[in-house]
């Protein structure tokens, strides 16, 4: 489990919190606040910032009770198959109303990729030049804008950039990142594998 958390730090911005964070857990006798969420666009929902904040806050009370070292840790849902679900989010626009962004709609080909497998396609851009149309003028957006634009890149995985925008975010607090679809278990990929369907059988 270490090997697989250090490989997949190393992907991430550096971080000599996030590193700090490995090296107690290497050396044992820790606990670890675990949360997560399903990676989507632009960080998706904003209960998934609310999460990873809440897992720092909760590692930090821990430890300063009890005295014992306490680690945050986000697992990254890339399991799921709910494209739809995560393709798009909402963004207050200049009335305070909501506008929904959204990155391309499935090919049929495409509906039973995993999430681990879904790449950013050019369209991606443009959601950006939109996104900071409707941040115009708002405070924090130009940093806001340029940490999006570092992670969400054509060709990059969509968990790659989602965890590459929290870890971004978190770089101070030790946060690390957990991402089930291991390398060694065949592991994410950008390229849509072939979908292969499960022969139903008498109902």
């Amino acid at each position: 489990m270490l090997d697989v958390l250090r490989e997949q730090q190393s992907a991430l911005p550096a971080s000599a919190a996030r590193q700090a964070s490995l090296d107690a857990l290497a050396k044992g006798g820790v606990a670890v606040v675990a949360t997560g969420q399903q990676v989507g666009l632009f960080l998706g929902p904003l209960y998934t910032f609310y999460k990873a904040a809440s897992a720092v806050a909760v590692a930090r009370a821990l430890a300063a009770e009890s005295g014992v070292g306490c680690v945050p840790l986000f697992w990254l849902q890339t399991e799921d198959h709910d494209f739809a679900e995560i393709r798009t989010c909402a963004v207050a626009g200049p009335d305070g109303k909501p506008v929904r962004l959204e990155l391309a709609q499935d090919r049929e080909a495409d509906s039973r990729v995993s999430v681990a497998q879904r790449c950013l396609g050019p369209e991606i851009d443009a959601v950006l030049d939109q996104l900071g149309s409707l941040l115009d003028g708002q405070p924090g957006a130009e940093e806001v804008l340029a940490i999006l634009r570092a992670q969400y890149r054509p060709g990059r995985s969509l968990a790659a950039a989602f965890a590459g925008v929290l870890a971004t975010l978190f770089a101070d607090e030790g946060l690390i990142f957990l991402d089930p679809r291991d390398v060694r278990r065949g592991g994410p990929g950008c390229a849509h594998l072939p979908v292969v369907r499960r022969r139903r059988g008498p109902d």
